[in-house]
Formats: structure tokens, C-alpha cells, sequence
């Protein structure tokens, strides 16, 4: 199942707004809300981590980065699997 970031990314900006309460809903029902947040309070909390710019900041490098490495990660493996591909297709050949 994917993770809820990874399912918000693929949302439209037109329609996360309509979704956004249904998001901190989930959240709030999430079995890591160890603290037992509710929607609303998940909701200022993530405003209030949106206005610290230092904070904020290396939060967005650090998901850019991953984003990065996932991205690598999948190419090599479409690499891996083309050679393995090429492989067969050679002895198959031979």
C-alpha cells in the first residue's frame, strides 16, 4: 500500500484542497499518532512547521534527495532488468 505522502503527490492541486480534511482525518486515525492528535490539531501543527524557514527548508532538500535516490534506484533497476532481457535473448540465440 502506498505511503499517504507518496498518495498525496499524486493528487491534482484543484483537488487537494477538497481532500486536504479527509488527509488529517487519516492521520489522526494513524497508529503513529502516539500522541493522539486530532485533525485540527495535526493541521496547525503542520502550518506552524511550515513557517519555520530553516527547519522547513532542510526538510524539502531531504525529500527532494530521496526523491532522487528513488528515482535512481528505479533506473538501475530498469537497467538490471534490460541486460537480464539481452541476456536471455542471446542464449535463446545461441
Amino acid at each position: 500500500m502506498p505511503s499517504l505522502l507518496a498518495w498525496t503527490g499524486r493528487l491534482k492541486a484543484n483537488h487537494f484542497a477538497t481532500c486536504l480534511p479527509l488527509i488529517f482525518q487519516k492521520m489522526a486515525r494513524d497508529k503513529k499518532n502516539y500522541y493522539q492528535d486530532t485533525p485540527k490539531q495535526i493541521k496547525k501543527k503542520i502550518a506552524l512547521f511550515k513557517q519555520m524557514p530553516k527547519q522547513y527548508n532542510e526538510y524539502l532538500e531531504s525529500k527532494k534527495q530521496k526523491e532522487e535516490q528513488q528515482k535512481q534506484k528505479e533506473e538501475q533497476q530498469k537497467q538490471k532488468e534490460e541486460q537480464q532481457k539481452q541476456k536471455e535473448e542471446e542464449n535463446q540465440m545461441s
